[in-house]
């Protein structure tokens, strides 16, 4: 299997939440001895003792909210710290119920390659790339050919990413051509629509064996780390 390094981007809302769901992360024998990098803004990094990785402040002042300044983490503090050639994404709140096997050599054939979802909202933020990448002269066709969308989802073959492998070149190269801030503020359908649009690149969508996403799941679990 090829090298890659586990990201995480996190802030004081999601500390007590990776307290449970990290360990469970270890269940993966694909995840365990990974090199991993958290960024995270609003935190001490003492408050971050309880994983070994490298750690790192992260801000970006073009964001206009936090949760735009945590999804651009995934995709331009990713660009400036990751070294292998990829990086699997694992939001705070992803974790697992089972030690089967999660990942496979497969994985490595796409640019991007996350959970299996079916729509985008709002709909309107294609149109909105679409705009951009035809402005921008972006390699690649239009995706919405009909009508303009609208605030409610779109549905559509895509990905979500809280458990997501993506390329690094990809990764890059999708931050060169919107270096300063990313055209909508939502790090999957960005990528996603990227490796879409770009004529030699690909992405899929797929399940994980074991793979739980919930806030609320997640505070459940039991503590296996100090408060």
């Amino acid at each position: 299997m090829k090298d890659f390094t586990i990201l995480t981007v996190i802030n004081y809302k999601f500390l007590n939440i990776l307290k449970k769901t990290y360990p469970t992360w270890k269940l993966k024998k694909e995840l365990q001895n990974r090199p991993t990098i958290i960024l995270y803004t609003d935190l001490e990094p003492s408050e971050l003792s309880f994983i070994n990785a490298e750690k790192y402040e992260w801000d970006m002042e073009e964001c206009t909210t936090v949760r735009e300044k945590i999804l651009s983490g995934f995709v331009y503090g990713a660009a400036k710290h990751v070294k292998t050639e990829y990086y699997l994404k694992i939001d705070a709140d992803a974790f697992f119920d089972n030690d089967q096997p999660i990942l496979n050599d497969n994985i490595f054939n796409y640019d991007i390659v996350g959970y299996k979802w079916r729509f985008t909202r709002p709909g309107l933020w294609i149109d909105t790339l679409d705009t951009w990448a035809e402005t921008n002269k972006i390699p690649g066709n239009k995706y919405n050919t009909g009508a303009p969308l609208t605030e409610k989802r779109h549905g559509h073959r895509r990905l979500s990413s809280f458990f997501c492998m993506h390329r690094m070149d990809f990764v890059r190269e999708a931050v060169a051509y919107s270096p300063n801030r990313m055209p909508v503020p939502s790090h999957d359908t960005y990528l996603w629509y990227m490796a879409n649009r770009l004529p030699h690149r690909k992405w899929n969508g797929v399940r994980f064996a074991g793979l739980c996403h919930s806030k609320r799941k997640a505070m459940a679990l039991p503590s296996q780390l100090p408060s």
